[in-house]
């Protein structure tokens, strides 16, 4: 469970203070879907990205503009994710490539360079990164 407690956060914005995050309050379970809802705006990624900062290996994090490398392969773009947390055993970054690759049934994909797919593709290479953490959390940002 993550509790989050009176979390704000302040931006400066063309010399205006934008308050984004007015002391939130959350309890997310430990198991389930939670869905946040709200007009553009309204502080949805901002929060998302203070949960984010928890995340390492417990936290998937699937960006709203995906952050995938364009001149990379799919493979190479998923394996980028696992060793910026740590994992680099190459028999284990093959598993958990293919692993996350079928889960989207994006497998035959695997060799493509991002550049060569279409957005929804690029959406399941990104979700397939944030899968192949194993993380107790995935946050989904649109």
């Amino acid at each position: 469970m993550i509790t989050l407690n009176n979390i704000k956060k302040t931006f400066r914005s063309k010399g205006n203070k934008v308050e984004a995050l007015k002391g939130v309050t959350l309890t997310l379970p430990d198991n389930g879907i939670v869905i946040l809802l709200g007009e553009s705006g309204s502080g949805k990624s901002t929060l998302l990205n203070a949960l984010g900062e928890y995340r390492r290996l417990n936290v998937g994090y699937i960006f709203q503009d995906f952050y995938l490398n364009d001149d990379l392969s799919v493979v190479d773009n998923i394996r980028q994710g696992l060793q910026i947390v740590g994992i680099t055993e190459e028999a284990e970054v093959k598993k958990r490539t293919n692993q996350a690759l079928f889960a989207v049934s994006m497998s035959l994909f695997k060799k493509r360079l991002c550049s060569q797919l279409s957005l929804g593709q690029k959406q399941r290479i990104a979700i397939a990164r944030s899968l192949a953490i194993n993380p107790k959390i995935i946050l989904a940002d649109e």
